[in-house]
Parts: C-alpha cells; structure tokens; sequence
C-alpha cells in the first residue's frame, strides 16, 4: 500500500482542492465532521481527501474509500483501497460534457464489484483520478 504522502503527493500533482472538496493536513480538522456522518477510522488509518456537498460525501484514506452518493441511493459504501483493480472514466451518466467536466468514476474490485463514484469536476476528479490509478498499479504489481 502507498504511504500517505504519496498519495497526497499525487492527487497534488495532477488535481486541486475545489469548493468542496478538502485535502486534510491534520486529522483533528476533520474528526467532528466524520463522527456527524458517523464514520470512525481504524487505528493508524489517515484521513487523506474529504469532500461533501449536500448528502454526497467521499471519503479517501490511506486505507479506504468511503462515500455515498445519488448511485447507491445514499447508502454509506466501504472499499478496501488494496482490492481495487480498475478505475474507468462513466461517460454514459455524462452525455454531452467536455472530459473537464467529469464528475463519476467507476471503480471495479478485483472481484468484479463495480461502484460509482461522484465528486466535482476537475482538477478535483482528475486529482482523484490519477490517485486510485496509482493505487491500482500497486495493488497488480503487488498481486504479481
């Protein structure tokens, strides 16, 4: 698994923060708003990425992603980080909107499981992007 600050590294290097969405530098920043969605992380696990707007949150940690979403009728999804396998561009929910646009991803485990991200436009997807595409490099070379 990737260090922490790899991962923000990336996402840095390729996206940006939005309106809503928030690199987290320190934890304490973002423990009441997690513990209002009643989300607790496990021991040593660090929140990375945060963003929320309205009933739609994603949280990226060093170990998972947490989000819900209108795609999953709001119900609260948990993916291990260490079984993603793909990540692919959901142009089909996006019709007519310019790659810069983007707002989906959909995430595919190594089981087959496909679940549907949604977060703001660039530079925030292209940041998110970039970072489960080098987590998923690590998880195949690490299944090798």
């Amino acid at each position: 698994m990737l260090k922490r600050s790899v991962l923000k590294s990336v996402f840095k290097r390729h996206g940006a923060e939005g309106p809503f969405t928030r690199l987290v530098n320190d934890q304490k920043d973002v423990v009441d708003v997690l513990a209002s969605f009643n989300i607790s992380l496990e021991e040593n696990e660090e929140a990375i990425i945060w963003y929320q707007e309205e009933a739609r949150f994603l949280l990226v940690t060093d170990k998972q992603l947490i989000f819900q979403n209108s795609f999953n009728n709001h119900e609260r999804m948990v993916l291990d980080l260490t079984q993603i396998r793909e990540v692919n561009y959901v142009i089909a929910e996006q019709p007519r909107v310019k790659p810069s646009m983007f707002t989906v991803l959909e995430i595919i485990d190594f089981d087959g499981k496909r679940d549907l991200l949604e977060m703001e436009p660039a530079p925030v997807f292209t940041g998110i992007f970039q970072l489960l595409w080098a987590v998923i490099r690590t998880n195949i070379a690490s299944k090798s």
